[in-house]
């Protein structure tokens, strides 16, 4: 341990001096580095301000005046007395109405009520002949179905042929009458618009040809419906999604129509 290390350890903490040096010090300023400081701006009629603030609303900043005139207790405030409007007086409620004329006539009091009595009616016959004209109840049909005797009503069982008593039983629908009317309308309207043009029969080698070029414009097709992205979410690729699936559809109509008949004659309209 050196001399320097024994005085200082023997110093106390209050003794030893702080450092003077300050990094900020060792490189010097220079007064023209010193940007100068711009006024703040002030309006022209900050004064206007203040002497209004003063004349005027300083005074009632708190609750409203410091001082108000108050009524007597005996001048309380009473009801319709800040109304502008009049009130009407009874006669004029009166004319609104309807007169007491157009007015329905009291109810009568209870002993005002006028007594019913009929002496010759015989209430115990009457009731004898109506238990004799009621028809007679008949209870509703059931079955059982468990071992336990739990019945259930017949009618919603599907056992019961009501609908085999409907007049309209055995026949056809009208709208298959109708229906099979509009096909064959249909048809004669063809015939006859097709009388004159005579329909040419398709050999194997053109039916063959038929086919395979429908093949191919389905692959291409669905190259093209494949190259779709999965995100469709604008209003052109919605409506180039569908057409393609429409086209599509069409062409395996069509494919699928040739295939399986073709033991069978098909005939096509002349161009």
């Amino acid at each position: 341990m050196t001399e320097f290390q024994k005085i200082l350890i023997s110093k106390k903490f209050k003794e030893i001096e702080p450092h003077t040096e300050n990094i900020y010090n060792l490189v010097p300023i220079s007064t023209n580095e010193q940007t100068k400081r711009t006024l703040k701006y002030e309006s022209i009629y900050s004064n206007l301000t203040k002497a209004f603030y003063e004349s005027i609303k300083k005074p009632h900043q708190t609750m409203g005046y410091a001082e108000v005139s108050l009524k007597p207790p005996q001048e309380f405030l009473k009801k319709h007395t800040r109304e502008t409007r009049p009130r009407p007086n009874k006669e004029e409620i009166h004319t609104r109405c309807l007169n007491s004329d157009h007015k329905k006539p009291p109810v009568p009091r209870r002993h005002e009520i006028p007594l019913i009595l009929n002496e010759n009616r015989n209430f115990i016959e009457q009731n004898r002949l109506n238990a004799l004209r009621k028809p007679a109840l008949k209870p509703a049909k059931k079955y059982a179905d468990s071992r336990r005797g739990d019945t259930f009503f017949l009618e919603f069982s599907g056992l019961v042929p009501k609908f085999t008593r409907k007049q309209e039983f055995g026949k056809t629908p009208k709208y298959l009458v109708l229906r099979k009317k509009d096909l064959e309308d249909s048809k004669k309207a063809f015939q006859n618009s097709n009388a004159e043009s005579k329909l040419i029969k398709l050999s194997h080698e053109e039916r063959d040809d038929l086919l395979e070029g429908l093949r191919a414009n389905w692959e291409y097709l669905n190259s093209k419906y494949i190259t779709l992205p999965l995100k469709i979410d604008t209003k052109s690729m919605k409506t180039r999604k569908l057409d393609l699936e429409r086209q599509l559809d069409l062409l395996e109509h069509d494919i699928y129509f040739l295939e399986k008949n073709e033991e069978n004659d098909i005939y096509i309209l002349p161009q």
